[in-house]
């Protein structure tokens, strides 16, 4: 993969990812009660560098902090490596919303469980919590969230019989994709929303995520990734922002995110989203397929870039 992340790494399967430019977590520590991590944040990646005006993306950071709770998890808690993590809600947001724009130096995270529940094994099987993120221990904001650990074989149980049969066509039928532009996008490839159309309140559009998508498709499983789903929803907020037949000059950037997911968004079955404007900068994002709900997102943007 083009835009790989210089400098020491974990073990990629310790963050659940195949390829190393993926990996956003340097070295992690524990000492006085206090975990922490050393992230790595990339300059030129694909996709979380991929904008015309260039920025450190949220997404960036949730992603960063999702792979660093579950490294210290793995190392610290001795999770196995085959335990499925799954997070049902979880809020990432920058309290200052001021988005970094400059290359970050020393870029860390310290993570404070604040709810565990174990099994008759002594295993985990629930945490709660809450990660600092920022540069050279000064805090620039912070990801709170829920995750369960299921054992592989109560993850195959669970997901048994809810998948869709397996297809190589899109979903979605016919395609109109969105520019990137509208986005602030630069690659057309990064764009994981179609259709997209102002009904009353809503502005409507369906996910399509490319195949084989640099970072969307580094994920071993049969279902989208949280993270994929919340850039659709970001995308289809950033269109509900515009007028019809508008495009503003500077997209708004995204500060702030509270998501709660019901289940999971299968590959191969077709994902809508609604999204409704609350205010000129927050947005209230629905995700369902035909067999109802998946999630519901609030999102906000910076209103210094509308």
């Amino acid at each position: 993969m083009t835009g790989a992340v210089a400098g020491q790494a974990v073990a990629k399967h310790l963050a659940h990812k195949r390829d190393l430019g993926n990996v956003f977590v340097a070295s992690v520590s524990s000492a006085h009660g206090q975990l922490r991590a050393d992230l790595r944040i990339p300059t030129d990646h694909p996709y979380f560098n991929d904008w015309a005006e260039p920025h450190c993306d949220l997404l960036l950071w949730l992603e960063a902090s999702r792979q660093a709770v579950e490294v210290l998890l793995h190392t610290y808690e001795n999770v196995p490596l085959d335990q499925q993590f799954v997070i049902r809600q979880l809020q990432v947001g920058l309290p200052t919303h001021q988005v970094p724009r400059a290359p970050l130096h020393a870029p860390d995270l310290v993570f404070t469980p604040q709810r565990v529940r174990r099994g008759s094994d002594g295993l985990l099987r629930l945490v709660t919590g809450e990660a600092i993120f920022g540069q050279a221990g000064r805090p620039i904001g912070s990801f709170q969230g829920t995750l369960r650990l299921l054992d592989q074989s109560v993850y195959e149980e669970a997901r048994s019989g809810s998948r869709p049969a397996a297809t190589s066509a899109s979903p979605v039928d016919p395609v109109d994709p969105v520019d990137p532009v509208e986005l602030g996008r630069r690659d057309s490839a990064n764009v994981v929303i179609a259709n997209a159309t102002h009904r009353g309140r809503c502005t409507a559009a369906s996910v399509v995520v490319e195949s084989g998508h640099c970072f969307f498709s580094d994920h071993p499983s049969d279902h989208h990734s949280g993270l994929a789903l919340i850039e659709a929803a970001r995308q289809v907020a950033t269109v509900s922002l515009s007028s019809p037949g508008q495009r503003r000059s500077h997209p708004p950037v995204l500060v702030a995110i509270s998501a709660d997911f019901t289940r999971f968004a299968d590959i191969g079955e077709r994902i809508d989203l609604c999204a409704t404007p609350i205010s000129a900068q927050e947005v209230r994002v629905v995700i369902k397929t035909t067999d109802g709900p998946v999630g519901a997102l609030m999102l906000e943007f910076d209103d210094a870039s509308s």
